[in-house]
């Protein structure tokens, strides 16, 4: 079978997944230390003695709270969510699974379990670039993101990205426009549409490629969920490319995360000067690979994607799309994006990306029953998230409002475990909370203090510290995310003020 459809997966091993992945919960490094000793066997690890999850405590450093999940043998909440996922035509997809992207396995902090809705092909075998910017995206970054996805798409690349305002809404509608797969990673559980101008898209990107996400249904898209989604994004696509961003832009972590995962990092020039591209300009001077067009890409993977890959059908959409493209309402309150339609009866698409499988099938499902095509209308949750637009806010920082302010009419319909909805408040109690020193875990400390309190250290003085390259940059991710330190030009890091004394 080359094309799995949104029907749950019958798998033996599925409800332990369901537990190990609730336990752990999003990102966690928990699942590394745990396969080291029981192996990528999640029953054998559920079958584990408090006595053996003691040690990783004691010498890894595990977190009591997943401690505390991880000795919980009960699987009432596992099932809840099995049962649901199998009404609602939501697919499971493990680790173990031979879909689950085989460049997803090989990262750190690799998601456990992907909730999804739509058709997964085996995407091992098909070019996968993610294409992330800004939400205020200029005319300039939207015309030249719709033209470089739709070259991408046509030459039969996957096109990947988070879903959100601005970039990534144009680069999946220029795959969708193309007739070609694209893949939408969630900052929140399958069941929510965020933001919710996306739902049309979202519908689209259902019936043309696939929804995926590792939260759990009913989770909220509280900010700190997206810079953990974006290493799903440039962890499962070959390269990753930066449109437009600024320094505060969530689409910068993701080209963090690629740069960890030894991926390559495209990046579009901009205006100097201009505040919307002081982050892509900062990228390319950091090394980034500068791109006009598709081809800056597709050069680099003709070689190793010569079966999947066709630069023959390529096609400029320029012309058309300066003429189509309606920029006015992309991010006007309670109105849906218009985004730039091509006339296909007067544009020849040549042959169809090649998308091959064993079979040589072309990865779309045209065969959805009526039953299947209204899963979105019984399933989304498309209510109560209001998407104002906050210009002085980041990415995750305008998530986090938006959905803060709503999170409390959303908790009945949770189905997520007692565990991560207490986890999930108290981030949102300690955002902004200057009075609480986040707690800091393995070697998240050590970094911290190598950083001067009135001073900048670079990533590469870092290195010669001692540390190691891979888990440096996690835990510099991670010291971010908690507000601890900033990130500034040249690789250079410096406290935020928040505190000096980490736990």
């Amino acid at each position: 079978m080359d094309l799995m459809n949104n029907e749950a997966q019958p798998d033996s091993n599925i409800i332990y997944w369901l537990w190990l992945s609730l336990a752990c919960g999003a990102g966690s490094s928990v699942p590394e230390l745990l396969f080291k000793k029981f192996g990528p066997n999640p029953q054998r690890i559920y079958d584990a003695v408090p006595e053996e999850l003691d040690e990783l405590t004691r010498e890894k450093g595990m977190r009591p709270n997943i401690y505390s999940a991880l000795v919980n043998k009960s699987l009432e909440i596992p099932f809840k969510i099995l049962n649901w996922c199998s009404e609602n035509g939501v697919g499971l997809l493990p680790y173990d699974s031979i879909y689950f992207p085989e460049s997803l396995r090989i990262i750190r902090r690799s998601p456990l379990l992907l909730y999804y809705l739509g058709n997964v092909p085996d995407i091992n075998k098909r070019l996968s670039i993610a294409m992330v910017g800004t939400r205020k995206v200029s005319d300039y970054g939207a015309r030249n993101a719709y033209t470089i996805a739709t070259d991408l798409a046509s030459a039969g690349a996957v096109i990947v990205s988070g879903m959100a305002l601005g970039v990534d809404g144009v680069a999946h509608r220029a795959a969708i426009d193309s007739g070609t797969y694209t893949i939408a990673v969630l900052g929140c559980g399958i069941d929510r549409v965020y933001p919710r101008e996306h739902t049309n898209l979202m519908r689209e990107i259902i019936m043309n490629g696939t929804v995926l996400t590792e939260y759990c249904p009913g989770t909220a898209p509280i900010g700190s969920n997206f810079p953990v989604r974006n290493r799903i994004i440039s962890g499962i696509s070959q390269g990753t490319v930066v449109i437009e961003a600024d320094r505060k832009s969530g689409s910068l972590i993701t080209a963090r995360y690629a740069k960890e995962q030894g991926k390559p990092i495209f990046a579009l020039p901009g205006n100097v000067g201009s505040l919307g591209s002081s982050g892509t300009n900062q990228l390319l001077k950091d090394g980034a690979k500068i791109i006009t067009d598709a081809f800056d890409i597709l050069d680099g993977y003709l070689e190793s994607y010569s079966s999947a890959i066709c630069i023959d059908n390529v096609m400029n959409k320029l012309e058309k799309f300066r003429s189509s493209y309606d920029f006015r309402n992309v991010f006007r309150s309670k109105t849906l994006p218009v985004y730039p339609k091509t006339e296909g009866s007067k544009i020849s698409k040549g042959k169809k990306a090649s998308g091959r499988t064993e079979s040589n099938k072309i990865n779309t499902n045209k065969t959805k029953t009526e039953d299947e095509k209204n899963i979105f209308q019984s399933t989304i949750y498309t209510g109560e998230y209001e998407c104002e637009e906050k210009d002085k806010q980041s990415d995750e920082q305008y998530a986090e409002t938006t959905a803060r302010r709503t999170g409390k009419k959303n908790a009945k319909e949770n189905t997520d475990s007692k565990d991560d909805k207490i986890e999930n408040e108290d981030k949102e109690k300690a955002y902004g909370d200057k009075s609480k020193m986040p707690e800091l875990y393995g070697n998240e400390k050590e970094i911290y203090l190598k950083i001067p309190e009135d001073g900048v250290i670079t990533y590469d003085e870092l290195v010669r510290c001692g540390f190691e390259r891979g888990n440096l940059m996690c835990a510099l991710t991670e010291l971010e995310l908690k507000g601890l330190i900033i990130s500034g030009r040249g690789g250079e890091y410096r406290r935020s003020g928040f505190g000096k004394n980490p736990v």
